[in-house]
């Protein structure tokens, strides 16, 4: 790829610069910085394996402290113009539970699970490959990946258009194109009580301190030109579903016996997607998890509640509730509200010894 009219700086500038690698060039709103997706200060190096970011630190900074260099996994893709799109008059307003049920799927048919995230969830989640299979957890790519993450939104762009733009996660640059934002890391669905997905969750690869998860959602400064929030949806774990409720290629209980039909009138609530996933499939009961012990909407717990024809409410936060004042006042404010609509609430108690959360 060659950006024309890009402004050369002084090779000197930078350490750490591959041998290969020939002049800088400027980032460009048809071309924006990778890492931080600016259109403007960054620079690519010439052959483009690598960029100079100006906001993002990597641990290569440049000689002079202005920037961090980034090296890209793989050098951008060559001979292919992605779908260019102009920004609608209307703001984006996120999509119906069916349309973001589509867009996911075929997002997570495209990826695959990585060793290493197989690997964890074996050895410290405990699940068996036939769990991973049937719970959909695939890899995210890297934002440096820039190939990968290509070949995964282009075909997503050219099938659905600018309806990917009501998708959570997916934003128009100010090149037109559309572009998805997201850390790389552990992909994990967030489903409904239809079994639609309808949000998805990254379990981070690289942890900063800042917490281990991340919803896939663009920042309200990128979707100034297109893309909506992921907002923070319940998950509904370990609940069966005929294909004629969701679609094709959902497995039922003869297919995956793994899986309760839900049949029974109590349901499990607990803090996180993967904690519910874990703990229906121990528990074969129904699960739902909430991302955020005070993260929940009235009306759509209510909802899912209803559908899922249950009378009682076991609330399982982690076992250091009697510790934590804002977890223990976020769960009184939940038992509060089950009780005025009419659910008996109970509390899972266990040993702190015994783990954490009711998934350990």
């Amino acid at each position: 790829m060659i950006l024309q009219n890009a402004a050369k700086v002084n090779p000197q500038f930078y350490t750490n610069r591959p041998e290969s690698s020939q002049d800088l060039v400027r980032v460009s709103s048809h071309d924006p910085c990778p890492i931080c997706d600016h259109d403007h200060w960054c620079y690519f190096i010439g052959d483009m394996t690598a960029v100079v970011c100006m906001r993002v630190e990597s641990s290569r900074p440049t000689r002079s402290g202005e920037g961090w260099i980034h090296i890209l996994k793989e050098n951008r893709p060559h001979g292919y113009t992605p779908p260019i799109f102009t920004p609608e008059e209307e703001p984006s307003t996120r999509a119906e539970p069916q349309t973001l049920n589509r867009v996911y799927r075929d997002l997570h048919i495209s990826l695959s699970l990585s060793s290493a995230h197989r690997k964890h969830l074996i050895a410290e989640r405990g699940l068996t490959i036939e769990e991973i299979r049937t719970l959909d957890y695939q890899t995210m790519p890297p934002p440096e990946a820039m190939s990968e993450r290509a070949q995964l939104i282009n075909p997503l762009a050219e099938r659905y258009g600018q309806k990917l733009l009501t998708v959570p996660g997916f934003y128009l640059t100010n090149g037109g194109k559309i572009w998805m934002s997201c850390a790389g890391g552990l992909l994990v669905p967030c489903k409904d009580v239809d079994g639609n997905i309808v949000g998805n969750i990254i379990r981070l690869d690289n942890q900063s301190g800042n917490g281990k998860y991340r919803w896939v959602s663009a920042p309200k400064s990128k979707r100034k030109r297109g893309g909506v929030s992921s907002g923070t949806p319940i998950h509904v774990a370990g609940r069966a579903y005929s294909p004629r409720e969701i679609g094709e290629g959902i497995s039922t209980e003869d297919d995956n016996p793994i899986i309760s039909r839900g049949k029974s009138k109590r349901v499990w609530i607990t803090e996180g997607v993967i904690k519910a996933d874990i703990a229906s499939l121990r528990l074969k009961e129904t699960v739902v998890g909430i991302v955020g012990v005070s993260s929940w909407k009235r009306e759509e717990l209510c909802h899912t509640l209803q559908k899922l024809g249950v009378e009682s409410v076991v609330i399982a936060f982690d076992a250091d509730v009697k510790h934590n004042r804002h977890v223990e006042k976020a769960q009184r404010k939940l038992a509060g509200f089950l009780e005025s609509q009419g659910y008996t609430v109970h509390f899972a108690q266990w040993n702190i010894e015994q783990g954490k959360g009711i998934d350990d």
